[in-house]
């Protein structure tokens, strides 16, 4: 992954769930066929706007890894819909 237009490519062909895992050979990317990929979405109002992940060797404790990329989707999810729903806060 030489740019952020890789990543951005990357994230963007990943699975349509909230949460994704692609191991060693099933990640489309030639490059990843060696790691490990966990992303998951994050929403506002329901509707996606966008993903974030973790890169990593095929070995790695998945239930940690997994567990705290969801976490981090949900928090920015929730912060988004609590100050960006379109009501005024003056």
């Amino acid at each position: 992954m030489e740019d952020k237009d890789s990543v951005a490519k990357l994230l963007q062909y990943t699975g349509e769930n909230d949460l994704d895992i692609c191991i060693g050979s099933e990640n489309k990317n030639y490059e990843l066929r060696d790691c490990s990929l966990i992303t998951a979405t994050y929403k506002f109002n329901g509707k996606l706007i966008g993903r974030i992940g973790v890169i990593g060797p095929t070995r790695m404790d998945y239930n940690n890894v997994i567990s705290t990329v969801k976490s981090i989707s949900d928090a920015i999810s929730e912060i988004i819909n609590q100050n960006f729903n379109g009501e005024s806060k003056e």
